[in-house]
């Protein structure tokens, strides 16, 4: 999907970018870029050498959002669970009249599901159809009368 934003910050070979709200964001409302209407920023590829103050277009790969909401809930629920159901079983391995283990062992399983969502997101986010990128320049910014490198 392509949105239009202005830089607003150069990083390297990346680029900060603000894009306004869309239509879907006024009616969503669950962040507060939606209830507000102010811009969202994300960091985008730049290799079209887009300069601060660019109107660009940006191109942001579409998400499948039940499979990140399934990934972001449902694998720490799921961990949770699974670490109750072990120590529950531990304890009563072990002869234990304590739900200690229960806890403990979902706590962790919970904490540990949680960074292993996070070590994918990197790895998605390496993926190179993944990724988000400036396309194109709409229009130069002030710093345009400049030379470009």
């Amino acid at each position: 999907m392509i949105e239009t934003g202005k830089v607003i910050e150069i990083k390297g070979d990346r680029a900060e970018v603000a894009l306004p709200p869309t239509e879907g964001c006024a009616s969503c409302k669950k962040c507060a870029m939606g209830r507000t209407g102010k811009y969202m920023t994300l960091e985008a590829e730049n290799p079209v050498a887009a300069r601060v103050g660019d109107e660009v277009a940006v191109e942001v790969p579409r998400r499948d959002p039940l499979v990140a909401a399934s990934l972001l809930f449902g694998l720490p629920l799921l961990g949770m669970l699974a670490g109750i159901i072990a120590g529950t079983l531990l304890e009563r391995a072990l002869g234990w009249d304590s739900e200690v283990p229960a806890l403990v062992l979902g706590g962790v399983l919970l904490v540990g599901s949680f960074f292993l969502v996070k070590l994918r997101e990197k790895k998605f986010a390496r993926q190179k159809e993944r990724r988000v990128r400036i396309v194109r320049i709409c229009k130069p910014g002030p710093a345009a009368l400049a030379p470009r490198p």
